[in-house]
């Protein structure tokens, strides 16, 4: 792909878009891209992320994999360098005055890269031959859109159309009907004004078994056809130590032994809302404690997976996310619990998540986001482990929606979300999937 992208700056486009199905080797390509336009063109390219982490990330990978190209990370002006920067001598900088002229990439947020416009030497017209947005999805248009076309000769965004949208306090309806919708995810910005884009598309995932590709592509991805690299029995896991229970979590189990990378386990419906749900977060405590006694097993890499580094567990709140960490901590057990929003972006073998309509009476624009859900079932890649209350069928099937909340024109992403939840739960109840548990 980054010989493709190379020919068609070589051609006469200036702005490209690479879209992602998750776990494709999205930073891999940037990487590569930015490498190969340095030693075979001499370019000096600027790559901007979204956050200080991924940018520690991209700068130490990318100093591993390439230590004879010259790189600087760029901090702020009062920023420390982290520790991960100084254990591989990744080089940093902290004034603009001390940026590499020559051959060689820049590493830096967005936010500090918009600072660095007033740097442009006199009589040039950009910073950098290749200006790149990493993940660009996750970053804002007001961020990210000029950086992009005021540092860079070329422009390059490489994201995943799924992920959940850049987060923000503001209300964006104020911004719905102006020119620019500076709070939107940057590509599709870009995309709306009209500029010219060269468009690409990755079409295979690393990461995610078959099973799960045919379950969330047409509903999470409907415009990105994408396959997976792997085959099902290569993604499948075993256990070593039969269910002796028989209830909804050995039989659930049995399912993804049997090559279902996505099943649900289901309790009754309480009848009330709340966003911290406590038979929930013991029922995710069994369900981490089981997958340890039985002992699962990746065969096809001849591994046994450990509950404490190979298992995430998502959910949509804090709050609830704070009540299961603590009862896992109660049982020893200090597997990652996060929300979606930090841990996108990352992967695991398997993940355990709560439903985001869950709990829920009447579902609403935050729990029908189609990026959260997106994020909770495409971080594994042997199986993920729904845990949902029996009321998200009767929530799905009373869901009114208005119409009439957005301007008319503008993408209709609660509406494209609820249809999303519904393929998916059809998906799984069809399939047998979902499993009640007592």
């Amino acid at each position: 792909m980054e010989d493709e992208i190379l020919r068609a700056y070589a051609n006469g486009a200036d702005r490209i878009l690479v879209d992602s199905p998750p776990g494709a080797g999205k930073t891999y390509l940037v990487e590569q891209t930015s490498a190969k336009s340095i030693a075979n063109h001499g370019w000096r390219v600027g790559v901007g992320t979204n956050t200080r982490n991924q940018r520690d990330d991209f700068a130490v990978r990318f100093h591993q994999r390439f230590p004879k190209i010259a790189i600087q990370v760029s901090l702020a002006s009062k920023e420390a360098p982290s520790q991960r920067l100084i254990a591989n001598n990744v080089p940093t900088i902290n004034s603009f005055n001390s940026l590499n002229r020559g051959p060689g990439v820049i590493v830096s947020t967005v936010h500090r890269h918009f600072y660095s416009v007033d740097h442009i030497p006199n009589g040039a017209t950009s910073l950098y031959d290749l200006m790149v947005a990493d993940e660009a999805y996750q970053i804002q248009y007001r961020n990210g859109g000029l950086p992009l076309d005021a540092l860079g000769r070329r422009r390059l965004m490489v994201g995943d159309p799924g992920q959940i949208s850049p987060f923000t306090e503001l209300d964006t309806e104020i911004f719905e009907s102006a020119h620019d919708r500076v709070l939107a995810p940057l590509p599709e910005e870009v995309l709306r004004n009209g500029s010219p884009v060269y468009r690409l598309a990755l079409d295979l995932s690393r990461r995610l078994a078959p099973d799960t590709v045919r379950i969330i592509q047409p509903s999470l991805y409907p415009n990105l056809p994408f396959t997976a690299t792997s085959t099902d029995a290569e993604r499948r896991i075993a256990f070593a130590a039969a269910g002796a229970k028989k209830d909804a979590i050995d039989h659930a189990f049995d399912a993804i032994a049997a090559g279902a990378s996505i099943v649900a386990i289901q309790l009754p419906d309480h009848g009330f809302e709340t966003e911290v749900d406590d038979e929930l977060s013991d029922l995710s405590v069994e369900v981490a404690e089981r997958i340890h006694f039985r002992r699962v097993r990746w065969p096809h890499e001849r591994r046994q997976i450990d509950i404490n580094n190979d298992v995430f567990y998502m959910d949509s709140h804090v709050n609830s996310v704070t009540r299961t960490q603590e009862r896992l901590n109660a049982r020893a057990i200090t597997l990652r619990a996060d929300t979606p929003n930090v841990i996108q972006g990352q992967e695991t073998l398997i993940s355990i998540v709560k439903h985001p309509l869950s709990s829920m009476q009447e579902a609403d624009p935050f729990h029908l986001d189609p990026g959260r859900y997106c994020v909770m079932l495409s971080r594994h890649k042997l199986a993920c482990i729904v845990l949902v209350r029996g009321d998200v069928n009767d929530v799905l099937d009373d869901y009114e929606h208005d119409a009439g909340e957005r301007l008319l024109g503008r993408d209709n992403m609660t509406f494209k979300g609820y249809a999303a939840h519904r393929q998916i739960w059809n998906a799984l109840l069809d399939q047998d999937r979902v499993f009640t548990h007592p």
